[in-house]
C-alpha cells in the first residue's frame, strides 16, 4: 500500500506567484493550488506519490503557448513541470 502523506504543506510563494501570473496572462483553463487536486495529481500508475505544488489545466493551444512562454521567463525557470495526459481532440481549439 502507498503511504499516507503526512504533513502537507501549502504550494510554495514562487509557485503561487506563476499562477497568479499565468492567470494575468490570460491564461483559460483551470489553475488550481488545493489539497485535493494536488493529492489527486500526486500519483500515476506506479508506486510513487509526490505532491505537485499546483496543477493546471489548458483547454487549448493557446493556454500552452502562454504556459510555456511564462515557464521560459527567468523568475520562473527553477519552476519543474509534469505533463499529464490529453485527449488530441481537446488541444484542436
Amino acid at each position: 500500500m502507498i503511504p499516507c502523506l503526512s504533513q502537507v504543506e501549502p504550494a510554495k510563494d514562487r509557485y503561487l506567484a506563476f499562477l497568479e501570473t499565468l492567470g494575468q496572462q490570460g491564461f483559460q483553463g483551470e489553475i488550481r493550488s488545493d489539497y485535493g487536486t494536488r493529492l489527486v495529481q500526486s500519483t500515476n500508475n506506479s508506486i510513487y506519490q509526490i505532491l505537485p505544488q499546483a496543477a493546471v489545466f489548458p483547454i487549448n493551444k493557446s493556454d500552452l503557448k502562454i504556459l510555456l512562454k511564462l515557464a521560459a521567463h527567468e523568475k520562473f525557470r527553477d519552476i519543474r513541470f509534469a505533463p499529464k495526459g490529453v485527449e488530441q481532440e481537446q488541444m484542436d481549439s
